[in-house]
């Protein structure tokens, strides 16, 4: 798990940096609005860091958060609860599609079922009774910044500019969803001795990016998906800037930051993302280059 949480510091880092368009970059943009715009919802608790205990083909979970996509997808932030008073207890992402009538929300995926939010009250078909909850609505401004952001997007290039080792690489069109184990490649062919967890970070193609109101949805070609949460600090409407501390769930590992900071810009259709990143084995600076999906 940690494996994962760490690996995607390669991509989140850049995520924050998307809310640093300008306006006029913005009023280029011709996406339109996802299909379940209106539908997208955050479920989070009335207080503490649950909003309900479940027993979900046989595990026990906590969930802590439920995210309902503009894209059409979900995410639902949940702990394996501990057993024993040593164990640790594990974050888990399940992650889906839904369909929508009315206010019944049908999953499917890692979790299936109805979700049903009437109001302020929660009740689904895999939980006793109903419980109280603080719902955000996701819904934005038709063609804001927000609107053209929250939908899914894939990762088409990379320029990898690296002044420590020294290194510099712009990597075509990705294909056949390789990214992450190319860039993985090209940053271990350049560090003495080769790059710590190397084996481990190949195995983590991206295949998707899905943003929300303040939940990321990263999907894989071989691997769970994996969800995180981001925070705007700045915005004027004009400018502003994202930075995001993962130090909770990401332990070190030579190659990735725990805290990020960085800008971005829209080329029409196309987010471009800088990242400027320094940890013990690599530092310099990371251009993204995403398509909407």
């Amino acid at each position: 798990m940690k494996t994962k949480q760490l690996l995607l510091g390669l991509v989140l880092c850049a995520l924050p940096l998307l809310y640093s368009c300008s306006k006029s970059n913005a009023n280029q943009v011709t996406l339109t609005a996802p299909a379940k715009a209106a539908a997208a919802k955050s479920i989070k608790p009335v207080s503490g860091d649950v909003i309900c205990d479940i027993t979900y083909k046989g595990r026990d979970l906590s969930v802590r958060r439920l995210d309902f996509l503009r894209d059409g997808a979900y995410v639902i932030t949940a702990d394996a609860r501990a057993v024993k008073s040593d164990d640790q207890v594990q974050r888990i992402i399940y992650s889906g599609t839904y369909t929508v009538n009315g206010n019944t929300y049908t999953l499917t995926g890692d979790i299936e079922g109805n979700i049903t939010i009437d109001g302020e009250t929660l009740s689904a078909s895999f939980i006793k009774g109903s419980v109280k909850v603080k719902v955000e609505f996701g819904d934005v401004e038709s063609g804001s910044l927000k609107d053209y952001l929250y939908r899914t997007w894939t990762l088409s290039e990379v320029e990898v500019n690296l002044t420590k080792p020294n290194a510099r690489k712009r990597f075509p069109p990705f294909t056949d969803n390789k990214n992450i184990s190319e860039i993985v490649t090209f940053i271990d062919q350049n560090i003495t001795g080769g790059l710590k967890e190397k084996e481990k970070l190949m195995q983590y193609d991206i295949e998707s990016i899905s943003f929300g109101e303040g939940v990321v949805l990263v999907t894989f070609v071989n691997k769970p998906a994996f969800a995180g949460t981001f925070d705007i600090k700045g915005l004027d409407g004009v400018s502003g800037s994202f930075s995001y501390d993962l130090s909770e769930v990401m332990a070190k590992n030579g190659l990735l930051q725990e805290k990020a900071s960085g800008s971005v810009t829209f080329s029409g259709n196309t987010l471009k993302l800088t990242l400027n990143a320094s940890t013990e084995e690599v530092s310099g600076s990371l251009v993204l280059t995403m398509a909407a999906k």
